[in-house]
């Protein structure tokens, strides 16, 4: 790489890297009368001023007019440049403002959905733990009845297969066929009361979903409006601003056309000597 072009990448990134810090600390812009581009037009008015009463040529007179157009033409320049940085900062002040404001109106959704979701899960978990009672309750209540069926049945079983007798195995098989359908009616009881149980956690569960998600989304539908309502706000305040530099500029140009008038009207009334005879 050029040492020249070496040196434009430093500059550039120099300009980057301190380019916030130094918006951050930026002096006041100045008023146009605080200018060295003002205060050159008017140094050069003022002479004029002393210089209306001496007898001036017309080629002299001439050479005033296009200084004083020289210098005129940079305060305007300058008018026209505070204008713009003036714009800028308001505008950079006033985003910086509104995203801190929608960052405190996000933050404070985010806090709000956080405990509501803590909320929900806190009542679903409370729903799940007497769910699970439910279940217990059901278990306990059934199993004096299914248990005993359960071992007779496996105490059936080893009797069949301990059995060769044809008789006493088809005895064996009605018996177990008997028990094993009591224990279906049972567990088709403990099923259904099972099955209401689950429904009805279900039920709560579905409820508190719809619940919280309509409170989030009332949340966040409210964030959404003041977000939009911040950002018009600020819209606002900007135009505002904006109009306020305007009238401002224009006043600032007023202020160099005056003094242009004024260097104007300075050379209009030097004399003119007269002819040599």
């Amino acid at each position: 790489m050029k040492p020249l072009s070496i040196f434009l990448s430093l500059a550039a990134a120099l300009v980057v890297a301190f380019g916030s810090a130094s918006q951050a600390t930026a002096a006041p812009v100045p008023d146009i009368t605080q200018t060295p581009q003002y205060k050159a037009l008017l140094g050069f008015v003022n002479t004029l001023e002393t210089q209306r009463n001496v007898p001036t040529t017309q080629p002299r007179k001439a050479a005033y007019q296009r200084t004083l157009g020289n210098k005129t033409a940079p305060a305007t320049a300058q008018v026209k440049s505070l204008f713009q940085r003036r714009a800028m900062r308001v505008k950079s002040r006033d985003d910086a403002e509104e995203r801190s404001q929608i960052r405190n109106i996000l933050s404070n959704q985010k806090q709000q959905v956080t405990a509501l979701k803590a909320v929900q899960a806190s009542k679903i978990a409370v729903a799940q733990n007497i769910y699970n009672e439910s279940v217990d309750r059901i278990n306990e209540r059934y199993a004096p009845r299914l248990n005993p069926l359960v071992r007779q049945r496996t105490s059936l079983k080893r009797q069949l297969a301990r059995t060769t007798n044809p008789v006493s195995r088809l005895q064996i098989q009605e018996s177990i066929r008997s028990v094993q359908a009591r224990i279906n009616g049972i567990m088709d009881a403990k099923t259904a009361a099972t099955k209401v149980a689950s429904t009805d956690y279900q039920s709560k569960v579905n409820l508190l979903n719809q619940t919280y998600s309509a409170k989030i989304m009332g949340v966040k539908s409210r964030s959404q409006q003041l977000v939009a309502q911040a950002r018009l706000a600020w819209k606002e305040t900007y135009s505002a601003d904006y109009n306020k530099l305007k009238v401002r500029r224009t006043s600032e140009f007023s202020q160099v056309s005056r003094l242009r008038s004024r260097g104007a009207g300075y050379i209009s009334t030097m004399p003119v000597p007269p002819r040599p005879v």
